[in-house]
């Protein structure tokens, strides 16, 4: 799941929204809700359970991958030295 928030976030440009004061990835959002909706419905499927735990990994997974991708987002890259166009 943290590949696909970093995915998510990077293709949003890492656009947040404010909810209760506090700005959150929209990528992140999207991610984490469709995963929790994906989580609930195993509780009706009865070859598949739902697990709190496997949510909280996939939880974490979505919040590294966010990190990595307003990290990714925020550095300036620059050419390495040598390489620089004439």
């Amino acid at each position: 799941m943290g590949t696909l928030s970093f995915l998510a976030n990077l293709s949003l440009c890492c656009r947040t929204v404010r909810i209760h004061g506090r700005p959150l990835m929209l990528g992140t959002i999207v991610v984490l809700v469709v995963v929790a909706l994906e989580e609930l419905s195993q509780a009706f499927i009865t070859t598949r359970s739902c697990d709190a735990g496997d949510f909280g990994a996939d939880a974490l997974g979505i919040l590294l991958g966010a990190i990595v991708a307003k990290r990714h987002h925020t550095l300036k890259w620059r050419p390495f030295r040598g390489m620089e166009q004439a």
